[in-house]
């Protein structure tokens, strides 16, 4: 997959408590270059980069905050990690619900379900003025924005039962 021109994808980026961060290529250059870090190596000098690059470029950055796919299609804890490359970046945080992918692929399955699909975009969340010390807050507040997104589309009644 070629990713358009200004756009970018972080792929699973784990929280520094976890010990892994991964910056995948389109993040640093579309399509071509990535930061792999080991657990407890160069983390903090990865996310500078990846952050510097983001400024630099201007990219917009898409995030899966949740680390894996759900097993029950509930909306899971997000990591610290991509919030912690918000602030450093400078960048706005965009919330965004996708509805209706569990269906299609759930997660061990191997077989492929047609199912329609939606996308619900919040307002975009600042990061101007905070610090490092406000990923945690950064991150509840966006959980929260895309648990709004999530309440008002066709997935809410898994949250029922």
């Amino acid at each position: 997959m070629v990713a358009p021109q200004g756009f970018g994808y972080l792929g699973q980026a784990l929280s520094a408590a976890e010990q892994y961060a991964a910056v995948y290529g389109a993040a640093l250059r579309p399509g071509t270059d990535r930061v792999v870090c080991s657990p407890g190596h160069y983390v903090v000098a990865a996310y500078a980069a990846a952050a510097a690059f983001i400024r630099e470029q201007r990219l917009s950055v898409l995030v899966f905050p949740e680390g894996t796919r759900s097993r029950t299609g509930l909306l899971q804890p997000f990591k610290t990690g991509p919030f912690v490359l918000a602030i450093e970046s400078g960048a706005p945080v965009v919330p965004i619900y996708v509805a209706g992918p569990f269906g299609i692929l759930p997660k061990g399955s191997i077989r492929v379900r047609p199912r329609p699909v939606s996308v619900s975009v919040g307002a975009p969340i600042t990061t101007s003025g905070l610090t490092i010390d406000d990923r945690e807050a950064l991150r509840d507040r966006a959980r929260a924005a895309v648990a709004e997104l999530r309440a008002a589309s066709v997935d809410a009644p898994l949250d029922a039962g």
